[in-house]
C-alpha cells in the first residue's frame, strides 16, 4: 500500500467520529432519493403500463343523448383509434346495515369487454349471459362491503329499488382514484362505488333506449390532440354536447399526476439539502485537517511530492466519504422504498403495480454525493497548493485577538462570569466556523419545521373542512330535484332537530378563454350548516344575488368581488348566464360556490326546489331516523360528516410514514452538525483546553464551557432558522397544493417546542459523544507543541 494511501487510513482511524458523522448525513440524503425517486418510478411506471395496457381513454365527452348510428360517425373522424358510447349514471344504492350510499352504475357491452377502459378481473367473470340483472363491482367498494360472486347490490332508481347480482370483482383504469367528484375530499369505499351492468339492462332501466350520455376516445398514436378534439366536439354538438374532459383532467388521472408530481419534487428537494449539509461539514473538517498539517505538506513537498499528487490525496478523503455513505444509502432506500410502493398500493388500485428496484439508482446516488462531497474536498484541499515547504516548517502565526463587540459594553461584560467570556469570544472569534454551524443548523431546524408542519396543515384543514365549515349531522341527497317544502318535511321526523333545503347543479364558469367546472351549492341566506369565511377569515354571508367564488377557483380565473363571469349551469338542459361574483370565500377542499338557494331556483328557471337537505339530530335518535330516511323512496344517500372525516384520516398513513422517516434523517443531520462542530471546537482549540486543565478547571466545567459555545449557537440559529423554515412551508405550500386541494400553512407551538427541543437534544447528545476528547487531552503532550 502506498504511503499516502496508509497516512490516509490512518487520519480516517483517527477522525472516525467526524468521518461516520458526515458520512452519515450523505447516507440520510441518498436514502431519502432513492426511496422517493424509487417510489416514484414504480408507481410512474405502473400506471403508464396499466393506462396502456388496458387502452385508458385520451378524451371522454358528456352529451345529452346520442345513438349507436351517431358512434359510428364519430368512430370516422381522423385519428381515433377507438371510439364508444355508454351509460353513466349516479344512483343510490341500499347496502344495508342503515348504509345508504352513491354508486355510479356504467353500462358495458353484454357480451365482451369495451375496446376502452378494459376491466381487470380480481375474482370471478364477466356478466351471467343468463342474468338480466347481472353486474360487477369495482374491488375497493367490494372489499369494503365484503361483496363478492352470489352478492346483491340494490340500487335505487327513480323510486324503484333494483336488485344486481354480483358476478365479477373489477379494477379499472378510469377509476385508480374513486372519488364520486372532485368536491370529495378523499375517496371513501364506505360512501361511493362503481357497478358495471349490462347496456341491454341500463337501457331498459332507465329508458335510454338506444342512447348514450357518454363518448369515450382512444387517439392513434402519434395524431395531434387538440384538432382532433375540436373537430370531435364539433361533431357532438348535435347530440347535445355537454362538456368534453382530457385525460389528464378526469379525475382519477389527475389525483394521481399530483402525487406523481410532489414525489418527485421530493426525490430532489430535500436529498440536495441533506448534501448540500454533508459537503459544508466536509469543508470545515476538512479545512481544520489542512491546517493541522501544515508541516506535514511542507515536508511532502519537500520530499518530491507534487501539488498535484497531495491534492488528490486530502480529495480521496471527501471521495471515501461520498461512497461510504451513499452505497448503504442507495439500499436502505430501495428498502424504504419498496415499503412506500406497498403503501401506494393500498391507497390506489393498480392491479398491475410493479415493485422493481432500480439498479441505476445506484449510479445515480454515488454520483450525486461524489459530485457534492469532491466539490466541497477540492474547495478545501486547494489550500495546498498555495503551501510553500520553508514557510510550512513554522508554525503557523497565531490570529491576532481582537475585543469583540460586547467586550466594549463594559457593563454587560464586566458582570459576565470567565466561561461565559470565554465561550462568546470564541463564537465571534472563529466567525467561518460558526457561520457555517449557524446555517447548517438552520437547514436543521427549517426541515424539522417542513416534516411537521405537513401534519399540522392536515389536521386543520380537516378540522376547518369538517368541524367548522360544516355544522350538519347529515346531508341527505334526493334521486332527483324535489320540492322545496318537501325538503323541509323532514323536519317532521322525531329527533330531528333542524333542516335546510339545498340545491346542487354542476357548472362551468368562465372568464373570458379559462374555465374552471364546479359545484353551485344554493342554501339558504340564514344558514346554521354551512359557516362561509372571506380571505381574512371573517364570516361571509349568502348574498340576495350573486355567487360567492371559491378563493382556489377566482385565482385560476383571475376574477375578484364585483366581476361578471359567464356560468353553464348543467340541469336538464345547459342554460348559460351572467352571474356577478358576491364575494370569495376560502376553501382548502372542495372547491364549491354558493348562492342564494332561492337565486339561484330562479336563475334555473324552475322556481325554488331542492336536490337535498343538510339536518341536525339528537344524538339518542340518529338509528331511528336513518332507517326512516332509508325508507324514503326518493332518498338516494345519507352522508354522515364524522363518518366523512373517519375516511379521510385512513389515507394519512402515508404521510405519516413520510414525516416518520423525514424525522429520522433530519435527526441526523441535526447531531452530525453539532457533533462535527463539537469536534472540531475541541480539536482547534485543544492547547486552550490544555491550560484550562493546568489551571485547575475539571472535566465538568471545560465541558460547560463548549456545551454553552454550542447552545449559543443553537440559540442564534433558532429565529432566522424558523423564519427560513416559514418561508419554506410557504413555498412547499404553493408547490403542493392543486386542483383539488388547497395547503394551508399552520405551524403548530408543537412543532415550534419540537424543534427547539430538538436543538437541545442534538447539543447534549454531540457532548456526550465527545467526551472522550476533553478527558484524553493530555497537557504535557498538548502543550509541547502547538500542532497536532
Amino acid at each position: 500500500m502506498k504511503k499516502l494511501n496508509r497516512m490516509l487510513l490512518r487520519e480516517i482511524m483517527k477522525s472516525k467520529g467526524q468521518f461516520i458523522a458526515a458520512a452519515a448525513v450523505v447516507f440520510a440524503g441518498i436514502a431519502m432519493f432513492s426511496a422517493s425517486y424509487m417510489s416514484y418510478q414504480n408507481l410512474k411506471n405502473s400506471v403508464e403500463g396499466y393506462y396502456e395496457k388496458y387502452s385508458f381513454l385520451d378524451y371522454y365527452a358528456k352529451v345529452q343523448n346520442i345513438s349507436s348510428a351517431g358512434i359510428s360517425q364519430v368512430k370516422d373522424e381522423k385519428g381515433l383509434r377507438y371510439a364508444i358510447g355508454r351509460i353513466s349514471i349516479d344512483v343510490g344504492a341500499d347496502m344495508g346495515n342503515d348504509k345508504r350510499v352513491t354508486i355510479r352504475l356504467i353500462s358495458l357491452p353484454d357480451e365482451a369487454q369495451p375496446s376502452i377502459n378494459k376491466l381487470v378481473f380480481k375474482s370471478g367473470g364477466y356478466f351471467n349471459k343468463n342474468d338480466q340483472n347481472s353486474c360487477l363491482v369495482n374491488r375497493k367498494f367490494a372489499d369494503f362491503y365484503r361483496l363478492g360472486k352470489g352478492s346483491k347490490v340494490k340500487a335505487i332508481i327513480n323510486f324503484k329499488i333494483y336488485e344486481f347480482n354480483v358476478d365479477g370483482v373489477v379494477d379499472s383504469p378510469e377509476f385508480i382514484y374513486a372519488m364520486k367528484s372532485s368536491t370529495e375530499v378523499s375517496p371513501s369505499p364506505e360512501r361511493f362505488g362503481v357497478v358495471y351492468i349490462k347496456e341491454s339492462a341500463a337501457a331498459s332501466i332507465l329508458g335510454m333506449g338506444n342512447m348514450y350520455n357518454e363518448v369515450h376516445v382512444v387517439f392513434k398514436e402519434g395524431v395531434e390532440a387538440e384538432p382532433v378534439i375540436d373537430k370531435l366536439e364539433d361533431a357532438l354538438k348535435p347530440y347535445g354536447f355537454i362538456a368534453g374532459m382530457k385525460r389528464k383532467d378526469q379525475l382519477s388521472c389527475a389525483m394521481v399526476d399530483n402525487e406523481l408530481s410532489e414525489l418527485e419534487k421530493i426525490a430532489f428537494m430535500f436529498p440536495a439539502l441533506f448534501l448540500t449539509v454533508a459537503a459544508t461539514i466536509i469543508y470545515i473538517m476538512q479545512r481544520r485537517i489542512i491546517s493541522n498539517q501544515r508541516t506535514l505538506i511542507g515536508v511532502m513537498k519537500a520530499i518530491g511530492y507534487t501539488n498535484s499528487r497531495i491534492l488528490l490525496h486530502y480529495i480521496l478523503y471527501s471521495l471515501l466519504i461520498a461512497l461510504v455513505g451513499a452505497i448503504p444509502g442507495v439500499f436502505t432506500g430501495i428498502f424504504i422504498g419498496t415499503r412506500l410502493t406497498r403503501i401506494y398500493n393500498q391507497i390506489f388500485s393498480i392491479p398491475v403495480m410493479e415493485i422493481k428496484i432500480y439498479w441505476n439508482l445506484l449510479i445515480i446516488g454515488v454520483l450525486l454525493s461524489v459530485s457534492f462531497c469532491l466539490l466541497a474536498g477540492y474547495g478545501s484541499a486547494k489550500r495546498v497548493l498555495s503551501i510553500e515547504p520553508a514557510e510550512a516548517m513554522r508554525s503557523e502565526a497565531p490570529k491576532i485577538g481582537k475585543r469583540i463587540l460586547l467586550e466594549k459594553v463594559s457593563f454587560m461584560w464586566k458582570r459576565l462570569h470567565f466561561g461565559w467570556k470565554m465561550s462568546i469570544r470564541n463564537i465571534f472569534r472563529s466567525r467561518t466556523r460558526t457561520l457555517f454551524t449557524v446555517a447548517g443548523m438552520m437547514a436543521t431546524i427549517m426541515f424539522f419545521m417542513v416534516s411537521l408542519f405537513s401534519m399540522d396543515s392536515i389536521k386543520y384543514i380537516l378540522h376547518q373542512s369538517f368541524f367548522v365549515f360544516q355544522k350538519q349531522d347529515y346531508k341527505v341527497m334526493f334521486s332527483r330535484p324535489s320540492s322545496y317544502y318537501d325538503a323541509l318535511e323532514l323536519q317532521n321526523l322525531e329527533g330531528v332537530r333542524k333542516v335546510e333545503p339545498i340545491l346542487e347543479i354542476p357548472i362551468d364558469i368562465n372568464n373570458g378563454w379559462k374555465k374552471e367546472d364546479s359545484i353551485a351549492v344554493g342554501i339558504m341566506k340564514e344558514n346554521s350548516f354551512c359557516h362561509l369565511i372571506d380571505d381574512t377569515e371573517a364570516p361571509a354571508k349568502v348574498p340576495e344575488s350573486g355567487l360567492l367564488v371559491a378563493h382556489s377557483i377566482a385565482e385560476k380565473l383571475d376574477i375578484k368581488t364585483g366581476d361578471t363571469v359567464k356560468v353553464k349551469l348543467h340541469l336538464k338542459s345547459i342554460q348559460e348566464k351572467d352571474i356577478q361574483v358576491a364575494g370569495v370565500v376560502k376553501q382548502y377542499a372542495g372547491f364549491n360556490c354558493y348562492m342564494n338557494i332561492e337565486e339561484l331556483g330562479r336563475l334555473t328557471e324552475e322556481g325554488i326546489f331542492a336536490t337535498g337537505a343538510l339536518m341536525s339530530v339528537k344524538a339518542g335518535d340518529k338509528e331511528a331516523i336513518l332507517k326512516e330516511l332509508f325508507d324514503m323512496p326518493g332518498v338516494e344517500t345519507v352522508d354522515s360528516r364524522v363518518d366523512g372525516y373517519n375516511d379521510f384520516t385512513e389515507f394519512l398513513d402515508l404521510m405519516y410514514t413520510f414525516v416518520g422517516f423525514m424525522i429520522f434523517f433530519g435527526t441526523i443531520m441535526g447531531f452530525s452538525i453539532i457533533f462535527n462542530t463539537t469536534v472540531i471546537n475541541i480539536m482547534e482549540r485543544r492547547r486552550e483546553l490544555a491550560s484550562l486543565k493546568v489551571l485547575g478547571y475539571t472535566e465538568r466545567e471545560i465541558e460547560s464551557i463548549i456545551f454553552r459555545e454550542n447552545m449559543m449557537v443553537g440559540i442564534i440559529s433558532l429565529i432566522p432558522g424558523m423564519l427560513f423554515g416559514r418561508v419554506m412551508c410557504n413555498f412547499l405550500a404553493q408547490l403542493f397544493s392543486n386542483e383539488l386541494f388547497a395547503l394551508e400553512v399552520i405551524i403548530s407551538p408543537r412543532t415550534y417546542s419540537i424543534t427547539c427541543l430538538s436543538v437541545f437534544v442534538f447539543t447534549v447528545l454531540a457532548l456526550n459523544a465527545n467526551k472522550n476528547n476533553v478527558s484524553g487531552l493530555d497537557m504535557v503532550e498538548v502543550l509541547k507543541n502547538r500542532e497536532s
